[in-house]
């Protein structure tokens, strides 16, 4: 325990300026062998060089005002901190990750930017499943495997009436839950195409431990016919897309943590022929393919762990890729993932410290007693 902690504590109770506080010093020096173990010898040594006398061995008044100095400084701590320390700081977190696509189409490839034609010319989907997933846990609240929504699937565990789904969360926390979402609507195949949405949010006041998770998996089959004009096609597909990260902490050591993944790949006969993982750059990410349009990063990660608040905002933007020439039958997997995870703990205050002042003054109080 540093000196100056506690010579600040033991001047303020005193109401002496520190020049005035020698023997404080001496209290404190006593303080600081008594914890590291030393002996009464070190403490009768420290006196006699500050006080410029010769060391004497320990008479039984010295071990006496001794003890008494000790009890003054362990409850001059104790009376400060416990008036200062409200006993558990604050430990609030927020987690939370949302990835929104929209108008996402699968098109016959017209090997350029823009879209291609309609599905049917050489092409055949003959069978398409879409399984949506979600998770939420709260240690000591419980966990949950979701329950069918409308299109989809949710997950929520603590004060769920304050969460809300695909909602950027901004502010700080104000009750514990953990809640995760995942829908899928319309057709990839139609004008429209298809959407794909994933939410997952934790948030914790004053502390806790949660974590969510929310995927959305298509599987989709297809034919390319081999022969004629359709030998040789490609197959293309575009979306649009935002998403949101978030990690907010306001007590050191603990973890926010949201992520986002999403992954096309494309193979025959149990090896990939395409994949793609956008990375927010136009750069030949698209494996077995030419990649037209790449808006933003979408596997991605915000973690926050110190103090502070990260966010990142995704505005709408395009994707677009191509596979090369195909022939034969293909197996598409989509997955599409977004995962939140936060931790904190309670973080003893001073007032803790001041438990340990409390108990040095009992000590100094029995010793007074056997030794009276």
């Amino acid at each position: 325990m540093p000196e100056v902690a506690v010579g600040i504590f033991y001047n303020a109770l005193a109401d002496k300026p520190a020049r005035e506080s020698s023997q404080h010093h001496k209290a404190l020096k006593l303080l600081s062998i008594f914890l590291e173990g030393q002996s009464w010898h070190d403490y009768c040594l420290y006196l006699a060089v500050s006080d410029g006398q010769v060391a004497q061995p320990p008479q039984r008044s010295l071990q006496m005002n001794a003890i008494s100095k000790l009890s003054k400084v362990g409850a001059a701590v104790a009376l400060v901190m416990a008036i200062a320390a409200p006993g558990v700081a604050k430990a609030d977190a927020v987690a939370q990750a949302i990835l929104d696509i929209s108008s996402f189409k699968f098109r016959v490839g017209n090997g350029a930017a823009g879209e291609g034609t309609a599905i049917g010319a050489g092409i055949t989907i003959s069978a398409s499943v879409v399984t949506t997933d979600v998770l939420a846990v709260l240690v000591g609240v419980g966990a949950d495997t979701g329950s069918p929504i409308v299109d989809g699937r949710q997950a929520c565990v603590g004060a769920c009436g304050s969460y809300a789904p695909f909602v950027n969360l901004l502010g700080a926390p104000v009750a514990s839950f953990a809640g995760s979402t995942a829908t899928f609507t319309g057709n990839a195949l139609l004008a429209g195409g298809a959407t794909a949405r994933t939410d997952n949010t934790v948030s914790l006041k004053p502390a806790g431990d949660g974590t969510t998770t929310g995927n959305i998996n298509l599987g989709v089959d297809f034919t390319v016919t081999v022969g004629g004009i359709a030998d040789g096609s490609k197959l293309e597909v575009s979306f649009d897309a935002d998403s949101f990260l978030r990690g907010f902490l306001d007590t050191p050591g603990i973890n926010a943590t949201g992520a986002t993944n999403w992954q096309i790949s494309i193979s025959k006969g149990g090896s990939p022929v395409f994949v793609w993982n956008p990375n927010g750059v136009v750069d030949g990410g698209a494996l077995g393919g030419t990649e037209y349009a790449d808006a933003f990063n979408m596997n991605d990660t915000v973690s926050q762990l110190s103090v502070g608040n990260t966010t990142r905002t995704n505005a709408l933007g395009h994707f677009e890729a191509e596979t090369g020439g195909l022939s034969g039958t293909y197996t598409i997997s989509i997955r599409q993932t977004t995962s939140a995870d936060a931790e904190t703990r309670r973080i003893p205050e001073p007032g803790s410290i001041a438990l340990i002042s409390l108990a040095l003054l009992g000590a100094g109080a029995a010793i007074r007693r056997r030794r009276g």
